[in-house]
């Protein structure tokens, strides 16, 4: 094992040195900032157009980028509170700050699991471990698909041209920052590099070890998060699965099939058992969230690559980008720019296209040409997409248009076979130049066309911006920017865009010239193939790399939520609240970092029971996620019960006054505060039932309410236990205290002069356990969406703490998937000694 481990070693170090020193140096070039600025990999700039701290920023309210703000608003909150836990030793389940609480490691996008991520945030900062994060899996974005390239029997030179277009398609790189699927696109051609691997080898112990590998990538690719692109990538695992088992049927015979096949569903098996820990949490949580499936003509006439887009594949920027200030598509609305993002060169697209045509008789560029041409018809919401929309799990929640993902997969492999099969014959090369010039002539006509459209017909650009403009292209981009305001300051944009010093206009059509002229010396024989290599992906690099570099703007580390006087009031208050606040002051997410507890929050999935209550309390909620930040009116009772003791606004003014007294002014909020806002944890006396929880919640949404008379409750609450061989001695008065609160539990010290119930204005959620002087009791669901417990009297120390089942039980899986991993190994070892003796 050790010898043909060795042997492994010196072959990949002796055929991949030179490849992956140049993605080690398109790495450095892409994130050259975070090396020599110590900038990272964060659009700190959309914080400008939110109070408080837009406060400082009244000149310049626009965002650097303004489509890229779910990185900040959404995963940095989220990693800044498992980036502390984990430095405590803690692994945070449950996110406390939001929502009144919800599960944190069930929503499938923390990546809590994934040891990369782990070990980056146990010993750098919440942002250092983003960025270094992203350029290790950029990297091995490109390293990965030169390995499969290489796996599957390509040459050096169009293995290099592979890994670099896929690490720089325009797909991946407007989803950099996302994080997940730079991770993903790391793992996924190393998974089908080792299915191909296993297929191609002809000894038990190798094909072990590749098991082996398998069952780590494709953990690792679920345990990264967001399911969509999860099942996007199992989604290519599986069919390539399938086309190896079809090709080895046809080549080797039955038996021979099925012993590969069967080692191919064992390593995928052990990779999806390894990572139960997140998968049991996440399905629990599947059938507790609040999200409506779409229907297929919503998903059709909805996010999808529209007719229009085609043009993006040879002029990217010919619609308009966010960075620049538009987007014709509708950069605000679902048709926004991240989704449509299909761009990889003209020279790669046309490339991949011709070896259709040269490769006619490899079955791998057919499977990768139908996987493209599939993917395309899917995000376009034809009805292609409706096998996968009605009998693939998730899929109906799923955005169409980003399994253009894929797309950039199949193109990148197409490529590469495509450059394979070139430079083995100049006169081929000679000819091809011509369709590449054909290419370049076509991507610069499209720029010109745009700029000629603009800036000498008027009236054919008004029907253009009079077409797109519902979309979401006159949408103010900031609060206090009027729509008259925005459709001037679009429409000057425009012109000063579509001219001929828009080099990112030109920019393809320049390169597909370039790269056409440098096929025809290579043809004529007047360079070697080695410098049209380099040359080649010099140009794919100097295409695509400036798409990455202008849309994924940096920030330094102090400019990431920095204090604020608001902010730094509300910290300097004592004891548990929670704030709420109208549309303009802050952010959903945006407190968490300074540790505030918010009802506000922005996440894909949340506890379903918690989202019927918040209608009623905002009454107009958006139906994918919770975003609590567009307030109409506050339903006194309910805003009470649930802790919410200030509430902010931005001191702009229109806006509506709150509920309280006025008790912070200052240029970056106004806070008010709540005096009657009830404890987080409260006592009962009484109790009324209702016969439907419809009931219940209308009885909530009434403005009469009030949670202090009776608890509301939807049956009946559990059978009192028998607690006077372990109460303490009866009280002279009623009280409640929390005395300790943290991200998985809390205690609270009670004294009750009779029975009643114990209220805890947290989320009702599964796993959350009750003990009360060290005996365990249930809890039940109080007013609809919150925790009780049914206390007799006396005087009680009640622990209350997040230990979901599905958790316990994921782990015990996820060890016995280790314990299989680790005897494979182990039989891998004594096997390959077994042979050497």
């Amino acid at each position: 094992m050790k010898q043909g481990m060795a042997r492994l070693y010196a072959e990949v170090k002796r055929a991949a040195w030179a490849p992956a020193a140049c993605f080690l140096l398109v790495a450095l070039i892409l994130f050259w900032r975070f090396f020599l600025l110590g900038e990272v990999s964060y659009d700190a700039s959309h914080l400008r157009a939110f109070y408080p701290w837009r406060a400082s920023h009244e000149k310049d309210p626009r965002p650097v980028n303004p489509v890229l703000y779910d990185p900040l608003f959404i995963y940095y909150p989220q990693d800044d509170l498992y980036n502390q836990e984990v430095k405590n030793g803690n692994l945070p389940l449950w996110n406390p700050y939001n929502f009144c609480g919800h599960p944190l490691l069930a929503n499938g996008r923390s990546a809590m699991l994934y040891p990369p991520r782990w070990l980056a945030h146990r010993f750098l900062d919440t942002a250092s471990a983003h960025t270094v994060l992203l350029i290790f899996h950029f990297f091995l974005m490109g390293l990965g698909m030169y390995f499969l390239c290489r796996t599957c029997g390509l040459s050096r030179s169009g293995s290099l041209l592979g890994g670099l277009i896929w690490m720089l398609a325009g797909f991946n790189q407007v989803f950099l920052e996302f994080e997940f699927v730079t991770e993903i696109g790391a793992l996924l051609p190393f998974s089908l590099a080792f299915v191909e691997r296993i297929f191609a080898s002809s000894g038990g112990p190798q094909r072990i070890k590749d098991a082996v590998f398998l069952s780590l990538t494709s953990s690792g690719m679920i345990l990264v998060g967001h399911w969509q692109f999860v099942m996007y990538a199992l989604l290519l695992l599986a069919a390539y699965g399938f086309f190896r088992l079809v090709r080895e049927l046809r080549r080797q015979g039955l038996w021979p099939s099925i012993k590969c096949g069967l080692w191919v569903t064992l390593g995928v098996g052990l990779g999806i058992l390894l990572c139960s820990a997140q998968l049991l949490p996440s399905l629990e949580c599947s059938t507790l969230h609040q999200r409506l499936p779409n229907t297929f003509d919503r998903v059709f006439l909805g996010n999808r690559f529209r007719p229009e887009n085609f043009l993006t594949l040879l002029v990217p920027d010919i619609l308009g980008t966010p960075v620049d200030g538009f987007g014709l598509t509708g950069m605000h609305s679902v048709q926004n720019y991240f989704e449509q993002t299909a761009y990889v060169g003209v020279f790669p697209l046309i490339l991949a296209g011709a070896s259709l045509l040269w490769n006619f008789r490899r079955s791998l560029t057919w499977f990768f040409g139908a996987i493209s041409i599939f993917v395309v018809a899917c995000a376009a919401g034809t009805v292609a997409y409706w096998p996968l929309f009605r009998f693939a799990p998730g899929f109906v929640y799923f955005t169409p248009s980003r399994i253009l993902f894929l797309f950039a997969f199949g193109v990148a492999v197409l490529a590469a076979l495509g450059a394979d099969r070139l430079l083995q014959d100049r006169k081929r090369c000679r000819r091809f130049c011509i369709l590449v010039s054909g290419g370049a002539v076509i991507s610069l006509a499209i720029a010109g066309a745009a700029m000629i459209i603009v800036q000498f017909l008027p009236d054919v650009f008004r029907g253009i911006l009079a077409h797109y403009g519902p979309l979401g292209l006159f949408q103010p981009l900031f609060p206090g920017q009027t729509r008259q305001e925005r459709i001037l300051e679009v429409v000057q944009m425009m012109l000063s865009f579509y001219n001929w010093s828009s080099f990112s206009l030109l920019l393809p059509g320049i390169v597909a010239s370039v790269s056409a002229l440098l096929l025809w010396l290579y043809g004529t024989g007047r360079i070697s193939g080695r410098r049209l290599v380099a040359a080649l992906s010099v140009l794919v690099v100097l295409d695509l790399l400036p798409l990455g570099l202008k849309f994924n703007p940096t920030a330094r580390r102090e400019a990431l939520f920095p204090p604020v006087p608001s902010l730094s009031y509300l910290k300097d208050k004592t004891g548990l609240f929670r704030v709420a606040g109208l549309y303009a002051g802050g952010h959903p997410n945006c407190f968490l970092p300074y540790r505030i507890q918010e009802l506000c929050g922005y996440d894909s999935l949340i506890p379903k029971r918690f989202y019927s209550l918040a209608v009623g309390i905002n009454g107009d909620m958006r139906e994918i996620m919770v975003v609590l930040d567009r307030v109409k009116s506050y339903n006194k009772g309910l805003a009470d019960l649930m802790n919410i003791r200030f509430h902010y606004i931005a001191p702009v003014p229109g806006l509506p006054t709150l509920l309280g007294k006025e008790v912070y002014k200052g240029k970056d909020l106004i806070l008010r505060e709540n005096e009657t806002a009830l404890p987080r944890a409260f006592l009962v006396r009484s109790s009324t039932l209702f016969k439907s929880q419809l009931d219940l919640l209308l009885a909530m949404l009434d403005p009469q309410f009030d949670p202090r008379k009776a608890a509301f409750l939807e049956s009946e609450p559990p059978a009192s236990l028998e607690m006077k061989a372990w109460a303490r001695p009866l009280p002279l008065r009623d009280e409640v205290a929390v005395t300790s609160y943290r991200t998985d539990g809390c205690s609270i010290s009670a004294s009750l002069k009779e029975k009643g119930f114990l209220i805890i204005s947290d989320t009702y959620y599964p796993g959350w356990k009750a003990r009360v002087n060290g005996v365990e009791v249930p809890i039940f669901p109080a007013y609809y969406a919150f925790r009780g417990i049914h206390l007799p009297a006396g005087r009680f120390q009640v622990e209350v703490s997040y230990e979901p089942e599905s958790f316990r039980k994921g782990v015990l899986l996820s060890l016995a998937g280790l314990s299989l991993l680790s005897g494979l190994v182990l039989f891998a070892i004594f096997g390959c000694r077994q042979r050497a003796d």
